[in-house]
C-alpha cells in the first residue's frame, strides 16, 4: 500500500515541534523547548499548512512543508507566499518557511517568486544533500535519515535501524520502525526493505492507522483507492468527494448524483485523472462522458 510521505512527516512534526525547529535552526533542544504546533487551516478560503510551530520565546513561526516532488500546478513559490500571507494575516509575527524534499527532482527547484515589485522567498531544504548525524541523534527524526546524504545509503538504513533497536520502550521502538519503514520506501527497493523490516510491523502501528485517518480526512490521497479502502465502493467514493472538494472548494449536487453511478474503476480512474483537471468544467465533462446509464 502507497501512502502519502508528506502525511507521515507533518504526523512527525506535530508529535515533536521541538525536534524540528531544532534541526532546521541549528539550535539545542534546550533553545526551542517552547515550540508549539498551531492551527494549521489559514483562512480567508481554507488551505491547510503542513506543520506551523509557534516559538513562543522568539514570537515567530517555523512553517514547514512536506513534499515528495516538486508541484508544476500550482506553482510551490505561489503556494508559499499564499501561505505566508494568510499566516501573517492571522498571527502578525516572523514567519519562516521550510520547503522539505523528500527526494531528487528534475523539475526545477526555485526557492523564491519575483513579480514586479512582489519578491517572496523561502528556504529548501534538499533532505538527500542533509548531513544524517543530526538526524540519527534523535528518535523524531530518525525516520527522515535513510533519505539523508550517503555514499553508502544501504549501510545508512541499517544504522538507522541499530539506532532504532535502542530505543527503550517497545511501543516507541516500533512506531520509530514503521516511519522508518514508509519514508524508506521512497529511496529503496521494496525487496531490500523487505528483508530488513519485520513483516508484520504495519499491522501493529499507530503511525500507520493515523496516516490512513489523516489521508481519509484531507482526501489527500496517492495511489490506488481500492488498495486504501480495501475494495469498499462506498468509501473510496466519500474519499474522491473529499478530493473534488480539496480541488473545487466544493462538491455540487450534480457531481454528487453522478458519482453515484461511477463503478469502483471508475472512481480509480477518475482519482487518476483529478490531478489533470484545472476547471470544474474539465470534471463536469469527465463524468458526463463516463458515468453509467446516462447521468
Amino acid at each position: 500500500m502507497k501512502l502519502e510521505s508528506d502525511n507521515l512527516c507533518k504526523l512527525l512534526a506535530e508529535q515533536n515541534p521541538q525536534a524540528f525547529a531544532a534541526w532546521l535552526l541549528e539550535k539545542p533542544l534546550s533553545a526551542v523547548r517552547s515550540a508549539r504546533i498551531l492551527k494549521t487551516e489559514l483562512s480567508i478560503e481554507p488551505v491547510r499548512a503542513d506543520s506551523l510551530i509557534w516559538l513562543r520565546l522568539a514570537r515567530e513561526i517555523l512553517h514547514l512543508e512536506f513534499t515528495v516532488s516538486w508541484p508544476k500546478e500550482p506553482p510551490l513559490e505561489i503556494r508559499m507566499l499564499d501561505y505566508w500571507v494568510r499566516g501573517y494575516r492571522l498571527y502578525r509575527v516572523p514567519i519562516h518557511q521550510f520547503v522539505i524534499l523528500l527526494r531528487p527532482t528534475r523539475r526545477e527547484i526555485k526557492n523564491e517568486l519575483r513579480v514586479g515589485n512582489t519578491w517572496h522567498r523561502f528556504t529548501v531544504i534538499k533532505l538527500w544533500e542533509q548531513d544524517p548525524a543530526p538526524l540519527l541523534k534523535s528518535p523524531t527524526l530518525l525516520p527522515l535519515a535513510p533519505l539523508a546524504r550517503s555514499e553508502r545509503p544501504v549501510e545508512l538504513l541499517k544504522k538507522t535501524l541499530d539506532q532504532i533497536a535502542q530505543i527503550h520502550s517497545v511501543d516507541e521502538r516500533r512506531e520509530a520502525e514503521v516511519r522508518t519503514h514508509l519514508l524508506a520506501g521512497l529511496r529503496f527497493d521494496e525487496q531490500l526493505l523487505k528483508s530488513l523490516f519485520r513483516k508484520d510491523v504495519m499491522r501493529e502501528s499507530v503511525t500507520y492507522r493515523a496516516i490512513l485517518r489523516e489521508g481519509e480526512t484531507k482526501g489527500r490521497v496517492e495511489g490506488r483507492i481500492e488498495g486504501l479502502v480495501e475494495g469498499r465502493w462506498e468509501e473510496a467514493q466519500s474519499i474522491l468527494s473529499l478530493l473534488i472538494g480539496d480541488q473545487f472548494g466544493k462538491v455540487s449536487e450534480a457531481w454528487k448524483a453522478q458519482l453515484t453511478h461511477l463503478t469502483l474503476a471508475q472512481i480509480e480512474e477518475l482519482t487518476r485523472a483529478l490531478r489533470k483537471f484545472e476547471r470544474p468544467a474539465d470534471l463536469s465533462r469527465w463524468l458526463k462522458k463516463h458515468a453509467a446509464n446516462g447521468v
